[in-house]
This record gives structure tokens, sequence and C-alpha cells, in this order.
């Protein structure tokens, strides 16, 4: 439940980072009346105040020889001036936001006049996010209270319901003035051991405002998929579930990912809305099976490979035969739908095809010395001999498509496809073999028809060598699968808001610090501590924590068999999560 109403924000040193700005202005003014620069970084937070004119004679100032009130307006024209040199804090605009969400209504003070207060505030494009500017009637910076007394009044705001929040031993006192609570930022004009002294509570940065808001902490909840067990979606909102239930106060925000594998369509759909069209495809061994891809408002689609061509879909795989046929269907209806740009999602695949399937789903024809049509699968591709795009869908190359890849495997070789990834396939050492040099007979014929080699570049052993297929013959752009959804959910902002992120996957190993989900979203938490919840680590912990992850709680903890926990899965979780140290 909020706690506050309104929040009265004071501007310079909370919200706007001017502290440097402030040293720089006032040393020119002192070099200017051929004084000592005082005006040194520790000597400011131990020493600036209210009354500003008390600040500046301990810095030297004489105003039985000029006008204090000329020396203000100088430090106001100067500073004007400058003013570009300082930003907001990076958490100012996540922070205001969120609390905008919540429903608190937001007021800036400061003692800066009036007028130009809200000439700054506009220029860092943050009026319409507050309810009221409430400036000074002068640069004297005599003090807020006054301003602030006027305003409660006029509104008939309950000091009660309301919370101040700045950077200076002035804004507690202002804040006790007005009967209301206070929460002061370290970061700004006066020192933390300084701001300590009022007894008033002191936070690094705005996720304290946050908390004392919601009466409780944020938590931002960001797991991949627990692959064959639990979606993602449903492992972030059985964790908020059981931590709600623990501290009622507390923030939960689910934000369940993908890194371009199974969950990606969900994940998308979760961030923007939109609607899953179903329809049947082949599956790796050409079965029909029922498949989904997401047609996202703006008219963008989302295709992830797992959803027709994914390992998971036979209760056997052949790794020979397996193909990418399905998922090119799912591209072609896309097209048909009147998609102008595609997401294609390459984890979790079945096949070592060289991408060749999902060509042919497209028009393409692979054709061996005979001109008979090859059958789908990476162990056919040794027999290649033609390439025959004369049908290929030309709406292909005039839409954008981006690759949501994760790997940087070549498609050849033994970091290529077929050594890498075909035996989690079922793949044999002899299959192995076969498929690898059935990769590399592909690459030759495509680069006699494409006119480039695109067989080594990072990537194209993606999904059994579809990586490779969408490059050289559809113009495709690779990007990472993690860091293309964060970007697109806006992470790093909601990182800024949180207490704590906890992130997630079925099996965090070594392949994980690769560069997966839980890993990607670790990079970008910035200094929001992250903890992972997984069904099982196969990782050093040292190095999991060497990579951003403070903590690891597994949900079978007790190493059954695979088989064993998919029934129990969901209660597992709910154990683990009752384990969080929150």
């Amino acid at each position: 439940m909020r706690r506050y109403d309104f929040v009265l924000w004071d501007w310079n040193g909370t919200l706007l980072d001017d502290l440097e700005l402030n040293l720089s202005v006032e040393n020119e003014l002192l070099r200017r009346r051929g004084l000592f620069e005082r005006a040194d970084r520790d000597y400011y937070l131990a020493h600036f105040a209210f009354p500003i004119i008390d600040f500046y004679i301990s810095l030297g100032f004489d105003f039985s020889k000029e006008d204090y009130a000329a020396v203000a307006c100088e430090y106001a024209d100067l500073y004007a001036s400058k003013l570009h040199e300082a930003a907001l804090f990076s958490d100012a605009v996540p922070v205001l936001d969120a609390l905008a969400k919540d429903g608190a209504k937001q007021v800036v003070i400061s003692a800066t006049e009036h007028d130009l207060l809200q000439k700054q505030v506009a220029s860092y494009g943050l009026s319409d996010r507050f309810n009221d500017v409430l400036g000074s009637e002068n640069n004297l910076g005599k003090s807020k209270v006054a301003v602030a007394r006027d305003w409660l009044a006029n509104r008939k705001v309950d000091p009660r319901r309301t919370l101040f929040v700045g950077d200076t031993t002035h804004d507690f006192e202002t804040a006790q003035a007005i009967g209301c609570d206070c929460i002061l930022v370290s970061r700004g004009h006066n020192s933390r051991a300084r701001l300590e002294t009022t007894g008033c509570p002191v936070c690094d940065d705005l996720r304290g405002v946050l908390r004392a808001v919601r009466g409780g902490k944020t938590v931002l909840i960001a797991p991949d998929s627990f692959k064959g067990t639990l979606s993602a979606t449903t492992v972030a909102h059985t964790v908020a579930a059981v931590l709600r239930e623990r501290a009622p106060a507390l923030t939960a925000v689910c934000l369940p990912i993908a890194d371009g594998g199974e969950g990606t369509v969900d994940a998308y759909l979760e961030i923007f809305g939109g609607e899953k069209q179903y329809m049947t495809a082949k599956s790796p061994l050409g079965h029909p099976v029922e498949a989904a891809w997401a047609l996202l408002p703006d008219g963008t689609a989302v295709v992830e490979t797992a959803a027709a061509s994914g390992i998971a879909i036979e209760q056997q795989n052949d790794a020979l035969r397996a193909s990418s046929y399905g998922t090119g269907e799912l591209v072609r209806a896309a097209l048909d739908s009147g998609c102008k740009t595609i997401l294609l999602g390459l984890g979790g695949s079945a096949m070592t095809d060289g991408g060749t399937g999902f060509l042919a789903a497209l028009g393409a024809r692979f054709l061996d010395e005979n001109g008979t049509e090859l059958p789908p699968g990476g162990g056919s591709l040794i027999k290649l001999k033609t390439i025959d795009l004369s049908r290929f869908d030309p709406r292909v190359k005039h839409c954008t498509l981006r690759v949501l890849c994760d790997v940087e495997n070549p498609l050849c070789g033994p970091r290529g496809a077929a050594y890498i990834y075909a035996p989690q396939k079922g793949a044999s050492p002899e299959d192995v073999q076969l498929l690898d040099k059935g990769l590399q007979t592909l690459a030759a014929a495509a680069a006699a028809v494409v006119g480039k080699d695109e067989a080594v570049f990072p990537g194209a052993g993606a999904a059994g060598g579809l990586g490779f297929a969408l490059k050289a013959f559809c113009g495709a752009t690779l990007v990472s699968g993690i860091d293309c959804l964060l970007d697109a959910a806006h992470f790093e902002e909601k990182a800024k808001t949180a207490d704590l992120i906890i992130t997630g996957e079925g099996k965090m190993d070594a392949q994980s610090l690769m560069g997966k989900a839980p890993f990607g979203v670790a990079k970008r938490a910035g200094s929001t501590p992250v903890i992972a919840v997984v069904g099982l680590l196969d990782a050093n912990k040292e190095d999991v924590a060497a990579a951003g992850i403070a903590a690891v709680y597994e949900t079978n903890d007790r190493h059954l068999p695979f088989d064993e926990i998919k029934e129990s899965a969901k209660a597992d979780l709910i154990r683990a999560a009752k384990r969080i140290e929150i």
C-alpha cells in the first residue's frame, strides 16, 4: 500500500547532479575577486548550508564591500550559462515514472528563483512529470520553508501523507517545519556524515525513495524458462507470489525473458501485448505440429525456432533427418500477414541442416548431381551439387529480418554446428563427421551462388547452421537475443528502480556463462544486486559470482533425474523462493 500521496523533491543535488557545476561556478566567482579557491569538494560537502549568504562568507566573500544580491545574480547568470554541463542523476527519471505509475503526485521545490526553476525543469524534459514547480521569489537562497508552507496551505495537503526528498540538512529542516517525513540522499550537496546527524533516513540513491513510498523493497523478477517444465512467465509470477506472501509491502515487478529460445514469443507478448498466431507446421521429422508466432501491435512478427523445429518436439530425435522446414513455414505465414519486420529466435533447435529446410519452405531447392531434390536433414547435404533460388520468396529480401542469437560458433569445423551442438541432438560421433562434411559442402555451394563465404562469421553455426542460411540467403542481421529483448523492455530503467533482481533458468552451466539470458541480465543490472533461481546449478560458483550473480538457489536441490522432477517442478520452485533472502 502506498504510504504517501505527495512526494516533494528538492531539485539541485537530488534530481539534478550539479555538485561539480556549483564548485566550478563558485571558484570562478572567487577567482574574479582574487580570493583563495576554497570550494573544493570536501569543504563544500562539509560546510554548504542555508542561508547561502553564510556559506559564501565562509568562502571569503566580504559583503561589507559588495552587495550580496549582486553576487547572487552573478552566480545565477554564470550557473545558467554552464547548466548544460550538469545532467540528471541516472535513476531520476525511472524513479519519477515509477512513482507516477503508483499514483503518487510529485512536486519539485528549490531555493532557485521560480521562473528560472521552471525553465531548468523544462530544459530537462520533466515539466509534465510534476504537479507543481515551486521556486523562490528571488535568487538570494534564503530558505525553502516559506515556499513549502504556502504550497501546503494552498493545496490543503496532509503533511502526514507527504514525503520530502532532499540532499542537505536544510531539506530536513524544511520537512520538519512543515510536519512531513523526510529522506535524504547522500550524493548531493552535503556529506553523508552531515546528513546522518539529523537522525533522518539516509540512502545512497533514489531507490530508497521508492521503498519509503511503497513501504517495502522493489524486486525485479526476470527469469528465462525452465526448459521442459516451467515457462518464464510461470516462474516469474510464482516467485513473485511467494515473495509477496512473505513480505506484503514488497513490490514485485515481473519481466519474463528469453534469449531467442523457448519462451521468446511469450516474453515479447508480455512486454508489448499483441496476439499469438496459431498454425500447423512441420515438426523436425516432418509430422504435423501446432506452432505459434506473435504478431505485435506495431505489425512486427516474433518467431522462435523452438516452436516448430525444437528439440523437445520429437519423442526421439533423428539428428541426420531433422529439418528446419517448420520454422520457414512460420516465417512464410508472417510474410503472408503483411509483416515487414520479423524477429527470429534461434535457440532450442533439433536440426543440423544448415537452414536448408527453412529455405526450402520459402521456395529454395537443393539438388544432387542428378537434379533430384535432397531429402530433408543435414545427413543428405554431402550429396548437394546445386542450389536453385529461382522460386525463392522475394518478400524475404524486402523485410527486416533480425535474428536473435547468443552463440558465436562458425558453421563448420571443431567449433561448428555439428561438433558442438549435434551431439546434444542425438548425433553419434560418426553422424557428427557426416553432418560437418555436409555443412562444408553447403558452404561451398552457397558461396558459388551468393558470391561470398558466410560460413565463418560469428553465429553461422547457431540453430544447426540456420544462422548461416539467414545471413547468406536472407540478408538477416544477427543480434544478441537477450540484449534485443532487454532493450525492448527498457531493462536498465527497471533495474535502477529495483533493490534486487532475481533471474534464472532451468540449468545453469558453463554454456550459460557464455552469454545466456541470466548473465545478460547480470551484465546490465548496474549497481542492483542479482541472484538466480535455477533448476540445477552445474557451474563453478566462483565463476557465477564473478559474472555478476551473487547467489544461486536451486529448485532441484535433491538432484533428482529430470523425469522425476517434472511433476514437482512448481512445488520445488516455491520451496526455493521461500529460501530467498529479501
